[in-house]
């Protein structure tokens, strides 16, 4: 290997075929911000930075090693012959990264490309939460033509970030690879490709795909520059748009929308008010939803949907398809549109609300106080996830038995688990059994809850790994417990120490979520494995919007005053304008006639099955209308 210099750091780079396989910054030690082929197995040769896929009217290919190289000092020259023509690579090194690939037709005749993809392997990945926090970058990526860039970011929010920005030709999309399930799993995002078109395998992907051709002796050019920045800030300043960008989600007409700025596209978002899109959301979950073929207290369940078939999703299979578990949010939709008005007919609603908590008590509930997974399997596995969804289902109906569930949650170990909703249950439970005149029980649920706050400052940046091993929606109940626990002590002491814990990991929670100007994209956190676990078509990739994004936004309406206002200091504008922004963009996953999809797969393609589409199956995608509801945002 030899090291070329890169700004502040250096490049290391295989004299066997010019590529760059890492890279080495003096401020964050240790981290190779590209995939490691000797630690990543799935990482092979063939995505190498620069390697790549195209498809054209003349034949199909791959790219890898070259055909010819030169190394000239910090300069690198590469030729490949690949579908009939000649890929011909630049790569220079210095202040700045410079690249530029020049697809020549040598040929007498015209052609045309239908796909053209260069691998970016940013090292995007949740080997644990102690190696993301240190060594991993979130890839955000923004394919928008003229105006593309990507702002690989450490996932512990600080400085440096490597931006790269297109500097000659357009990026319409981007592509996953390597994505299977015994391989990279919920863990790793795959590699990257960035494409200057995929409109043969995905024509209708990010507004729509074009189809360069060229003409004989004449040449099709991609080139970028990357450079360090001191953070998003900086590498926004240097690289703004060229044109304005208007507020890309508001209320309007339902729908998404591609708007081009000349050789650049963004993409903005209008939806109906709330209250409108929960109308008719609880509507479609009576008609279709519930579990009315069933008998006794089974009747109650509330079901995943297949909105291309009509019909729902039967337990007893796939966990995640099943009448357990993130199906709660369902329940707790029904519940929070009755509290705050939004159900038409308020007899039938809070029927099947009630026939709901009958379901989960009868059904899913243990002697243990554990909850199933799904209501035909008495032995199906249980998971510490499920019970403060539980807790914030009966905390106001049944008191008692939340008060039961949450015990048995911290008996089991639940002090050292990170789920979604346990500050929020904490808090609610508490209130419920304070105004119930049960202060003995308030106090013992604080007590749990300041507990749980405690061990989780205890673990630093150690977080304990779940079913994924570092994730936001394991970053994001980690701040909701601290915040929900600040909340709950008058002690000084406590309240600074506990500031301190949010102030210090409120940017690893915000780094999940990206600038781009694009209403899927900005400000929602990357998560890149629901399709595949919720949805119909279980594939991999990229889910932007996620309903767990809203997670982010949860937590930023609880911080404490000083973090509020220091947040606020910094951005310009409260966390409450950033929280409402996450909660809108989620709702153009509802559909104006109370449909929904659980996963719109983002990128254009993920290991070749065409993507950018809502999965057809209405799944667990309705917490993202209770949090809203439940914090009055929208």
């Amino acid at each position: 290997m030899i090291r070329l210099p890169f700004g502040e750091a250096e490049a290391v780079v295989d004299p066997a075929d010019g590529a760059v396989v890492a890279l080495a910054h003096p401020a964050r030690p240790g981290a190779p911000w590209l995939l490691d082929e000797a630690t990543e197995s799935w990482h092979s040769r063939e995505h190498r930075w620069g390697a790549g896929l195209l498809i054209t009217s003349a034949g199909a290919g791959r790219w890898n090693a070259p055909d010819d190289l030169q190394i000239d000092g910090n300069r690198i020259e590469t030729l490949h012959r690949v579908a009939g023509l000649e890929l011909g690579v630049t790569r220079e090194l210095g202040a700045t990264w410079r690249e530029r690939y020049a697809l020549r037709n040598t040929g007498t005749r015209p052609v045309t490309v239908g796909s053209w993809g260069i691998c970016t392997p940013w090292r995007d990945l949740y080997a644990s939460a102690a190696d993301a926090l240190a060594r991993a970058v979130h890839a955000h990526v923004h394919p928008g033509g003229a105006y593309s860039y990507v702002l690989a970011e450490p996932m512990d929010g600080a400085g440096p970030v490597l931006g790269l920005a297109l500097r000659e030709g357009e990026l319409w999309a981007y592509s996953i690879e390597s994505r299977e399930p015994f391989e990279t799993g919920s863990n790793a995002r795959g590699h990257i490709l960035l494409h200057a078109t995929d409109a043969a395998r995905a024509a209708h992907a990010f507004g729509g795909q074009p189809e360069p051709a060229i003409t004989p002796g004449e040449e099709l050019v991609l080139a970028w520059e990357l450079a360090w920045h001191a953070d998003r800030a900086a590498f926004l300043a240097a690289h703004p748009p060229p044109f304005e960008v208007p507020d890309l989600i508001g209320e309007g007409e339902h729908g998404e929308t591609y708007v081009p700025r000349g050789r650049s596209r963004i993409a903005i978002g209008r939806h109906a008010p709330l209250g409108h899109i929960v109308r008719r959301r609880v509507r479609f979950i009576l008609d279709h939803q519930r579990a009315t073929h069933r008998a006794g207290a089974a009747a109650g369940a509330l079901l995943p949907y297949d909105t291309e078939r009509g019909v729902t999703i039967p337990g007893a299979g796939w966990n995640d398809l099943s009448d357990g578990r993130e199906r709660l949010g369902m329940g707790l939709l029904l519940q929070e549109a009755l509290r705050h008005g939004h159900a038409d007919d308020r007899e039938r609603t809070a029927a099947a609300a009630e026939a709901f908590r009958r379901f989960v008590t009868e059904c899913l509930l243990t002697e243990t106080q554990a909850l199933r997974a799904d209501s035909h399997r008495p032995e199906a596995s249980t998971r510490l996830y499920d019970v403060p969804w539980l807790v914030l289902l009966l905390a106001e109906h049944d008191p008692g038995r939340a008060l039961a569930a949450l015990r048995g949650f911290y008996a089991r170990g639940g002090e050292r688990f990170l789920a979604i909703g346990a500050g929020l249950a904490a808090r609610e439970l508490a209130e419920s059994l304070r105004k119930g005149g049960r202060e003995d029980g308030a106090a013992e649920v604080e007590s749990l809850l300041r507990g749980h706050a405690g061990a989780s400052i205890a673990a630093g940046g150690d977080l304990p790994a779940h079913e994924v091993n570092y994730e936001q929606s394991m970053v994001a109940p980690l701040l909701e417990i601290l915040c929900a626990a600040r909340v709950s002590t008058a002690d000084p002491a406590e309240q600074a120490e506990l500031d301190d814990a949010i102030a210090h990991r409120l940017p690893w929670l915000l780094a999940f979520g990206g600038p781009q100007p694009h209403v899927r994209l900005r400000d929602v956190a990357i998560r890149h494995w629901d399709g595949y676990w919720f949805g119909r078509e279980m594939l991999w990739g990229d889910t932007f919007p996620h309903h767990w994004s809203a997670l982010t936004a949860n937590v930023l309406l609880m911080l404490p005053e000083p973090v509020a206002a220091a947040f606020e200091r910094e951005r310009g504008e409260p966390p409450a304008a950033l929280a409402r922004r996450i909660y809108a963009a989620n709702l153009i996953d509802f559909a104006p006639d109370g449909t929904a999809t659980a996963a719109f797969v983002f990128p254009s393609c993920v290991s070749g099955r065409a993507a950018h589409r809502a999965d057809p199956l209405a799944n667990d995608q309705d917490w993202a209308l209770y949090w809203p509801l439940r914090f009055g945002a929208l």
